[in-house]
């Protein structure tokens, strides 16, 4: 579909530090070299310190016949992705990430959103009166340039597992979207020549990346207020209309071990200094809990998701893509939350004229797989018609 690119405009708030790529069809391609999840680097997996998880179950045969094709349908990166079509993505419904180059050649972008982050000012169509907005990105700013990256997306486990490489050293990190959180938990490991490594985040600005039809009386919202409570650290982002939504994150280090967490809280119309209480509060709520469990009860919802149902066709690449699609879908939606639009949780900073949804058929494409496959939960177009039934009249002339 056509596009347009997003304004370049935003802000960078850096943590302090005391606190081209794989094609679609290279991804369906590549399950065969990717096999089971495997230990990250020569240090193995990122376990213990507390800022870490569990490995992953270790290749071998076991498990169940769902774990083992989804397994073996995992995507393998070999190069560093160039952009937001080509990288890793992760996703419950709501909050979704994209992972690829960064703006340097020291950096990666982890780019963030969420499904229920739009505008709310219905004087104008949809597209711009309650266009999804972009929030921003995380960047992790490595001491050398980048020279290789071995990244798997476990989709059994719905975790990305990363190497990068650099003229300096190596960084190892864990990264997942958690399933009953809403968190973006990161862990990160940084060999020696690599301990300066640290994450920032840059906000974008709030204003509908939309050009085609522009109202001559539209404005963006205005720019966030940064800020931070204690060692969490926040992006406040209020809406023209009331409300607004905050970006809140902390890093936990023990030793040269990190674990970041963050959280994106949107409220409309409420008090915008209420809604970044809640999001510094969920960090903390978060960050206190055994990591361990943490990834346990998120793996347990992605594992028992793949064993509700199970196709099998003689082609491996079509049964690779079959799984795929079903770990997009599950990242793109849920029962009883937003319907999806255009581009999923996800924001893409190309193409970004789709800011909305369009039932014209685009919605019924996206959720084809939903039913066929037995997974009502995440049929979010019932449970949506549900709620806006009183809208349907309104949209007919009279």
């Amino acid at each position: 579909m056509p596009g347009s690119s997003p304004p370049d405009m935003g802000g960078t708030y850096v943590t302090p530090t005391t606190g081209n790529g794989i094609s679609r069809r290279g991804v369906i391609g590549s399950a065969a070299a990717a096999g089971s999840a495997v230990a990250l680097g020569a240090g193995g997996p990122l376990t213990g310190s507390g800022t870490a998880w569990a490995a992953p179950r270790e290749p071998g045969g076991s498990g169940s016949l769902a774990e083992r094709l989804a397994r073996a349908a995992a995507p393998r990166w070999r190069r560093m992705p160039g952009d937001w079509k080509d990288g890793p993505f992760l996703g419950n419904g709501l909050l979704g990430v994209n992972v690829y180059r960064g703006a340097t050649a020291n950096s990666v972008k982890v780019m963030v959103s969420h499904n229920q982050v739009q505008d709310q000012r219905p004087q104008w169509a949809a597209t711009y009166g309650y266009s999804r907005l972009p929030i921003g990105h995380f960047d992790l700013t490595l001491a050398g340039e980048v020279t290789d990256v071995d990244w798997t997306l476990d989709i059994w486990d719905a975790e990305l597992r990363s190497t990068v490489t650099t003229t300096r050293g190596s960084v190892r990190f864990s990264m997942l979207v958690h399933n009953a959180r809403t968190a973006l938990l990161i862990s990160t490991r940084p060999s020696a020549g690599e301990e300066s490594a640290a994450w920032s985040f840059t906000w974008m600005s709030a204003t509908s990346p939309r050009t085609k039809g522009k109202p001559a009386d539209y404005t963006g919202n205005p720019d966030p207020r940064t800020g931070s409570t204690g060692a969490t650290h926040y992006v406040e982002q209020p809406l023209i209309a009331g409300g607004g939504w905050t970006t809140a994150w902390r890093e936990r280090r023990v030793g040269t071990g990190r674990l970041l967490a963050a959280h994106i809280v949107y409220r409309y119309p409420d008090d915008l200094a209420k809604t970044t209480e809640l999001a510094v509060a969920e960090v903390a709520r978060t960050l206190a809990e055994d990591p361990d469990e943490l990834v346990r009860v998120h793996r347990g919802w992605w594992n028992r998701f793949y064993e509700r149902s199970l196709l099998s066709v003689p082609d491996k690449r079509i049964q690779d893509f079959y799984w795929i699609q079903l770990y997009k879908a599950a990242c793109a939606t849920r029962a009883g939350g937003p319907s999806m639009s255009e581009w999923g949780p996800w924001y893409p900073e190309t193409g970004g004229s789709w800011t909305a949804v369009w039932w014209n058929l685009n919605v019924q494409i996206a959720t084809w797989l939903i039913q066929g496959s037995n997974h009502l939960e995440l049929d979010s177009v019932t449970s949506t018609f549900k709620s806006f039934e009183k809208n349907l009249p309104l949209s007919l002339p009279p």
